[in-house]
């Protein structure tokens, strides 16, 4: 493969393969804390086979090793006294760095020729958390999202601003990392916000599961035929 463009950050982008490319779509690919831009790329081309993808490396480094996307939120305790009203320190980052992610994916879709209305996010663990903000601060910039074990992180904004954009949610019913709690704020934050949102839970812990790859697959390949 050619050396591809400096956009700023490492990243991974492999190109469409096969006959079928699947009508021009790139996932746009967010791995969880700890990892890389090379962790999903296997995910995605199991959920959509052919599909380019495009996988930036988190900006941050982790504590664990590898990268995120997002920093760390900090203890529920740190922000008890904060008005309740106004964005907490660790959402106006998230802002931050979700502007960043938007950036990269504009400069990325303008050098490597990519159809900017036709990308799919696809995220897991910090990667979702990134790819639900992602979404709520730029819903325009994506027309789908597979969302796999993410948290909430700031209040969405008014309105229903993603207007039936379609996202695939599933997580673990024993994730260590991600209470029950955490993802039903996360998915009723999509919902209020105008999403049409498909919920799956698994008998599994913090982890993508064979099954959620098996129905994220039927989920968009029903989206991309009628699209």
């Amino acid at each position: 493969m050619a050396d591809l463009p400096d956009l700023g950050v490492p990243y991974r982008f492999d190109p469409a393969t096969g006959e079928d490319q699947t009508g021009g779509i790139t996932v746009f690919a967010l791995h969880g804390a700890a990892g890389t831009e090379d962790d999903l790329v296997d995910v995605a081309r199991r959920i959509s086979p052919g599909v380019a993808v495009l996988s930036p490396r988190g900006r941050l480094d982790d504590e664990d090793g590898g990268f995120r996307h997002l920093p760390r939120r900090p203890p529920a305790e740190d922000e008890e006294e904060l008005d309740p009203d106004l964005p907490t320190p660790w959402a106006i980052a998230v802002h931050e760095a979700v502007g960043e992610l938007a950036g990269f994916l504009t400069d990325a879709c303008k050098a490597l020729d990519l159809d900017s209305e036709d990308i799919w996010l696809l995220g897991f663990s910090d990667g979702a958390t990134a790819a639900a903000a992602l979404f709520l601060d730029r819903p325009d910039a994506v027309a789908g999202a597979v969302i796999l074990s993410g948290k909430p992180s700031f209040r969405p904004p008014g309105g229903r601003v993603l207007d039936h954009k379609q996202i695939f949610c599933a997580t673990g019913r024993n994730d260590e990392l991600v209470t029950i709690d955490d993802y039903e704020e996360l998915v009723e934050g999509l919902v209020t916000a105008g999403a049409d949102v498909e919920l799956h839970w698994y008998d599994v812990g913090h982890e993508i599961p064979d099954e959620a790859v098996q129905h994220a697959a039927v989920w968009l390949g029903k989206r991309l035929a009628v699209s």
